[in-house]
């Protein structure tokens, strides 16, 4: 089984990703992964705020750009990096709050979907879904039990990451892993949500090596693992 991340942010399209992806791919490499998701957040705050270009189309090369160097360290260390995404679709979002209240990780994910559709924040959930499902992408919403955000319609989805590892925030992952076992036809995923140095090797995927990765999460041959580190005694900001 090879060891990957699912759910990591790099500098370069939010505030809060500070590492830049040559070095993020590094960290995992250090520490022993085989292969990660990039999934940069997606959103219309963050094409307006962070990425460059002054068009839709310009801004989603600024986001797949940031992929490509990461992409590049890999080959060179010998990891597999995938394209993902954290997308936000915004028209959900609570007036005057920058918190986003869905996210939905995605996995599958080519440049020419994105390049394609630039402005792919802007979908309802049902469209996001059935486009996704139609190009044989999964659709899995992020932390859905944060305080700040809401569960998604289950039936427009693929599945709810069902541990999220990121060290200072309370994603009441025994919620989600709760509503997991009450819809079980939801596939479900663990990742870090790696932000910055320390934030890495709380959770993650092991993948069969003779699949590829996201053929193994819709065929259920994929495998969570967590870590001591994900210990919930860890005090957390959000509490």
């Amino acid at each position: 089984m090879l060891k990957y991340n699912t759910h990591c942010h790099s500098a370069g399209t939010s505030s809060c990703g500070v590492v830049p992806p040559d070095e993020l791919v590094r960290i995992y490499r250090r520490e022993g992964y085989d292969g990660l998701y990039l999934t940069n957040h997606y959103s219309r705050r963050c094409a307006e705020h962070y990425l460059a270009g002054d068009s839709p189309e310009q801004k989603a090369e600024s986001f797949l750009a940031i992929f490509r160097e990461a992409k590049r360290a890999g080959d060179a260390c010998g990891m597999d990096v995938r394209l993902g995404m954290e997308l936000n679709l915004s028209r959900y979002n609570r007036e005057g709050n920058p918190y986003p209240v869905y996210e939905f990780l995605i996995f599958g994910l080519t440049e020419k979907f994105v390049r394609e559709n630039p402005t792919m924040y802007e979908w309802t959930q049902e469209a996001a879904y059935e486009r996704f499902d139609r190009a044989g992408m999964l659709m899995i919403q992020t932390h859905p039990f944060r305080p700040r955000s809401r569960v998604a319609d289950p039936f427009f989805e693929h599945g709810i990451e069902a541990f999220n590892g990121h060290p200072e925030h309370d994603s009441h992952n025994d919620l989600a892993i709760g509503f997991a076992s009450a819809h079980p036809e939801l596939l479900t995923t663990a990742g870090d949500d790696f932000h910055r140095v320390g934030t890495q090797g709380y959770a993650g995927m092991f993948f069969p090596e003779d699949e590829d990765p996201c053929d193994s999460l819709r065929h259920g041959t994929a495998r969570i693992f967590t870590t001591g580190k994900s210990d919930p005694s860890i005090v957390r900001k959000n509490r």
